[in-house]
């Protein structure tokens, strides 16, 4: 038997190294759409608190094959007051280097560039999880409230049965969402202002109803997650490749601020994430005694885009929209939030779910 002698090289990258890739054509030490989606890049580029030294992507090659890589993005925090804080948003490995400790390697070394004292996050798979508790961090569970149409395969008899179901069923949840947009319709006490970026006003309320926070976002930050979807647009990133592993960057969606008022005064904030059939809401913040009125304002986007899903962290909006069964199922699944050691998290605290670099 023959054994191939491997030859395991790790390359960091800068944010000078991403422009140069992207705007230049200039590729260094490997790195590509594998390493890195166009997306995903393009977003760190823009945000507001790396500079062109800045290491946000590290990656694990084998035989100069790509086994692994992960990417991590920094922000200044409102709350706890001015804590630097890394995000990292994405980590992957080669099946077949399956417990090697390779998604160990890119995301330690990421961590020692970074140094001591700062924050980290992660969202995802159990692994991933464990890798940060190797690291010296906390991790707890954050649920997530999603919303579904029951998924029906037609290719067989038990199929072809269950669609007839679904499709009465259909006609019923129909003819519930009529009855519901012609009760809100006839409702002129709210209305609601879109943006695309979060002004004065509306951070000055999002502070003022942040007091259950675990964390809080900068104005800027906030900015920057609305805007730069849009990217996607621009006549440079067309010029990129989308065959990457990230399948996900190939779908279209828009990030919307949306203020609702009520009686002449603020009641609610919310930003919503709309993609082609599913709608996400990703912070949300309201006068408790005027909560209804700010979920009847998700709702109706919900009944006018007629979405195939819906997504939350907010248990109470949860509640709310269960019980108007505009959808067929109901699933809570966590999600893990990982954070240093002198991190303390009071009870009762919440963790607003924000999208960062990723699309999901």
């Amino acid at each position: 038997m023959i054994f191939m002698e491997e030859n395991i090289v790790i390359h960091t990258y800068s944010v000078a190294d991403l422009k140069n890739w992207l705007l230049h054509n200039q590729s260094a030490k490997g790195l590509s759409s594998e390493v890195i989606a166009p997306t995903r890049a393009f977003a760190i580029m823009n945000n507001p608190f790396v500079t062109d030294e800045t290491r946000v992507v590290c990656a694990l090659f084998v035989n100069d094959k790509l086994a692994a890589y992960t990417a991590a993005f920094p922000e200044v925090l409102q709350k706890p007051e001015n804590r630097l804080a890394w995000w990292f948003s994405t980590l992957w490995c080669d099946e077949k280097y399956a417990g090697r400790g390779f998604g160990l390697v890119v995301v330690g070394t990421l961590c020692e560039l970074i140094g001591e004292g700062n924050f980290f996050d992660a969202e995802g798979a159990k692994e991933t999880v464990e890798i940060f508790r190797l690291l010296g961090l906390k991790s707890t569970s954050i649920p997530r409230y999603e919303f579904v149409r029951r998924k029906i395969h037609t290719d067989t008899i038990r199929g072809k049965l269950a669609w007839c179901r679904e499709a009465f069923s259909q006609k019923i949840c129909d003819r519930r969402r009529r009855v519901l947009m012609h009760q809100m319709g006839d409702d002129s006490s709210y209305f609601v202002k879109y943006s695309q970026f979060v002004d004065d006003e509306t951070y000055a309320f999002i502070e003022a109803h942040s007091e259950k926070d675990a964390l809080l976002r900068k104005q800027e930050m906030f900015d920057w997650i609305l805007q730069y979807p849009f990217v996607q647009v621009s006549p440079l990133y067309w010029r990129v490749p989308f065959e990457n592993i990230f399948t996900s960057t190939v779908k279209k969606h828009k990030s919307l601020c949306c203020k609702v008022f009520s009686d002449g005064q603020m009641a609610g904030v919310f930003v919503l994430t709309i993609w082609e059939d599913a709608i996400s809401v990703k912070y949300l913040y309201y006068e408790t005694e005027r909560s209804e009125t700010v979920f009847r304002a998700i709702v109706d986007h919900l009944l006018t885009l007629d979405v195939e899903a819906f997504e939350t962290n907010d248990p109470c909006l949860s509640d709310y929209v269960s019980i108007l069964r505009i959808f067929t199922k109901h699933l809570v699944t966590p999600r893990s939030f990982s954070y240093p050691q002198d991190f303390v998290l009071m009870n009762g605290f919440k963790i607003q779910a924000g999208e960062g670099d990723m699309f999901l």
